[in-house]
């Protein structure tokens, strides 16, 4: 199924969590990403992404270079490269130990 929020497309299912209500918590990560950012932007990390769905709003926002995204749940690994493919122009999935990053170019 996919979400959205903010104009973000947001893909979810079964094995990955997403709370809509949730979303005014990542606006304000949003604003604290482009109150901190320089010219070169911010690098970040998503120590709970889940669905991925703050990295997206941070990258879609444009105040982030690269973002690290981490869960605890190895089954996220699909949906979060999904999301996370839409706005990055390189995702980099490691899978032995899970944790996923993405980089602008």
């Amino acid at each position: 199924m996919t979400v959205y929020e903010r104009g973000c497309a947001i893909d979810i299912d079964d094995a990955c969590f997403y709370r809509a209500e949730s979303a005014q918590s990542r606006d304000l990560s949003v604003l604290c990403c482009a109150a901190t950012a320089n010219d070169e932007g911010i690098d970040a990390y998503d120590a709970t992404c889940a669905s991925g769905a703050r990295a997206v709003r941070w990258m879609r926002a444009g105040f982030v270079r690269s973002v690290v995204c981490n869960d605890v749940n190895a089954n996220v690994e699909a949906v979060l490269e999904t999301n996370l493919s839409r706005v990055a122009s390189e995702v980099e999935v490691e899978a032995e130990t899970p944790a996923y990053s993405t980089t602008f170019e």
